[in-house]
């Protein structure tokens, strides 16, 4: 059977309840990846005995790696070291996929040579509505924007799920930070015109991005983490003094209307 040369990255922390609904959108895409890699980031209970039941199920291979807690940009990096496909694309253990999400981005990446490409996200699964994109390439295409990387001083320009990356150029996850870590890896390895938007919700979750139990919990951690990320961003040289102003300016602008809205 031919297979997309993807190979999908799920992290996994005590989501053992809904990592089969995810290992599912995986297996239903109408092209399918070359591999699943399975990151259990120290879960209270063993995922094992489960995934080797699920691989009966699954057609698609899956490799399963055990780590202590370290967070999810060191499960990442672990499933990225192992990964066997010319791309990855990332799914965490409560998300899912759109069927035809791996086929799109796939080609869209092969055909333009973009490094990185992310697309539309539902937070909540019953807000999918299949809407018609418009494109340069004509009136049923599916509109893809190039992205600069001043983009990102107005915020995080993808969400991690939706995100398909080139691994031969892809320097992975910083693995120093918790939180904020994916917008980092994306100005860490920014290239000019290489980096897209496809405007196109090929994915979806089931909690709020904001005020949820996880590592997202709070709006105050999250600002407090965004701002290290900037710092250490400038630090590095991956971002100009300008950027740095800007994205501060624009995060103390967004922080009360966050705080209103989600920190209650």
């Amino acid at each position: 059977m031919s297979r997309l040369s993807v190979s999908v990255v799920i992290p996994c922390y005590n989501a053992i309840d809904t990592l089969k609904r995810s290992l599912d959108s995986v297996e239903n895409q109408s092209e399918q990846p070359l591999e699943i890699i399975i990151v259990d980031d120290g879960s209270d209970e063993p995922i094992a005995p489960a995934v080797e039941l699920w691989r009966a199920s699954i057609s698609i291979p899956i490799t399963l790696i055990c780590q202590n807690n370290l967070g999810a940009p060191a499960a990442r990096n672990a499933g990225i070291n192992v990964a066997q496909g010319r791309y990855i694309a990332f799914l965490d253990a409560d998300d899912i996929w759109l069927p035809d999400k791996l086929k799109i981005q796939y080609a869209i990446m092969q055909a333009n040579h973009f490094t990185i490409t992310g697309h539309g996200y539902a937070f909540q699964a019953s807000q999918l509505i299949d809407k018609p994109a418009i494109n340069y390439q004509g009136s049923n295409a599916i509109r893809v924007k190039t992205i600069s990387k001043w983009r990102f001083a107005y915020g995080n320009a993808f969400f991690t799920p939706t995100v398909m990356v080139l691994k031969e150029s892809f320097s992975g996850f910083d693995n120093r930070f918790r939180r904020v870590d994916d917008y980092k890896a994306w100005l860490t390895n920014f290239r000019f015109k290489r980096f897209a938007y496809i405007d196109k919700v090929l994915a979806a979750g089931f909690k709020p991005a904001m005020g949820h139990s996880g590592l997202t919990e709070t709006v105050d951690q999250m600002h407090k983490s965004y701002l290290d990320v900037l710092k250490t961003l400038l630090r590095e040289g991956k971002i100009s003094l300008p950027f740095y102003i800007v994205a501060v300016t624009i995060e103390a602008i967004k922080l009360p209307i966050r705080k209103r809205r989600y920190d209650k």
